[in-house]
This record gives structure tokens, sequence and C-alpha cells, in this order.
């Protein structure tokens, strides 16, 4: 990200330690940067530059509801029995692929 595009009072994605968590940009830094809190742990946290900011929060969290929903369908096909990672993700990819395909049908027919 850029300096400039970074609000007071937004939530973003920042890299803290060797985790990227959400973080609450809560005032400039007298010394440079912005005083933050992570809403993971409530600590208080330092952001040093734009770098370490990932982008807003909102964009990630939509696109972790759009996989757990492809994941949750996959899971539906089983009946109820025991699904491992893989399985699900071939699942996601299955529905992804089915979607793809409907897609491209209904740009022939149109």
């Amino acid at each position: 990200m850029k300096k400039n595009d970074v609000k007071v009072g937004q939530t973003y994605l920042a890299k803290v330690t060797d985790k990227v968590v959400p973080v609450r940009i809560d005032g400039e830094n007298p010394h440079g940067g912005w005083d933050a809190t992570n809403t993971v742990t409530g600590k208080k946290v330092r952001i040093k530059s734009a770098q370490r900011l990932r982008g807003p929060a909102a964009a990630r969290k939509a696109v972790d509801a759009a996989t757990k929903k492809l994941l949750d369908a996959a899971k539906g096909d089983s009946a109820g029995k025991t699904v491992t990672k893989a399985e699900a993700v071939d699942g996601a990819m299955k529905a992804a692929a089915t979607t793809k395909k409907s897609e491209r049908a209904a740009k022939v027919e149109a």
C-alpha cells in the first residue's frame, strides 16, 4: 500500500511478526508511521511503513467467505462422511469448473 492510502480508524491487514492479521489504525505516530491495535490480540503495535500493510481487511473477508462457501458446497456432496482438505479442494475446483462451463454456455447462447 501507499502512505497516502492509509486512513486513521480503518482496519487493514498488516504483517505483524510472522503473521498477517487485521489491525485498526488508531493514529499517526510522531516519529513516523502509525499506532495501531491488533484486533486479534488487542495489543498495541506500531506500523513503521505502509509496506507492512497488505490492504483493507474487508477485501480479505470477502475472499475468505467465497472460499468457505465453495468448501461447504464440496463437503455437502460427501453425505456426512469426514472430508479431508484435499477432497474439499477437489470439490471446490470441480464447482468452479462447472460454474465456468455454464458461463461459457450462456455466452454462446447469447
